[in-house]
């Protein structure tokens, strides 16, 4: 190596370690606390239960990192069902979110969905079923509870038969 790379590089590194920008954590893993609710049906496990990450980007919206793939959870419900702690949500920058493909929501059963065309979907079984307005109305639902996903999210849902 040079002297010229070289004295470029320790300017370099006594450069970075003066800055004192607090950045984003980098996701730490955690381990899974299961929950007795059948949470384990939308998170699959091999016997070695490997470790996972919770996340977050600049949004609202929470992942989890399982197998180099980031999976949103759709709701608070959802995430508390499962036995995860808020407190081991770590913030990453977005572009660093991005760098992991999308895979499958979680939904836990019940959880209300809503694509950008209005339609209202249920989850059972993981399964996605069409709820009608009378249907809505019937079962008494609250708009509250019906959370917003992208359609690809929602399409990324196996579909059940029309909820009745």
């Amino acid at each position: 190596m040079k002297f010229q790379h070289f004295t470029s590089l320790v300017t370099l590194f006594t450069l970075s370690s003066a800055a004192s920008i607090q950045l984003p954590a980098r996701a730490d893993q955690i381990r899974y606390r299961p929950s007795d609710n059948g949470c384990q049906q939308s998170i699959f496990y091999g016997s070695n239960q490997k470790p996972l990450q919770l996340v977050k980007g600049s949004g609202s919206e929470v992942f989890l990192i399982q197998d180099g793939v980031r999976r949103w959870i759709t709701d608070s419900q959802t995430f508390d069902q499962c036995g995860f702690d808020y407190n081991d949500v770590k913030q990453i920058f977005d572009e660093e979110l991005a760098a992991y493909p999308e895979g499958f929501p979680i939904s836990n059963d019940k959880t209300l969905l809503r694509n950008s065309e209005f339609q209202i979907y249920i989850i059972i079984n993981g399964t996605r079923r069409l709820v009608s307005s009378n249907i809505f109305k019937k079962y008494q639902f609250r708009s509250q509870n019906v959370n917003f996903v992208r359609d690809d999210y929602l399409q990324s849902i196996p579909e059940g038969p029309i909820f009745r």
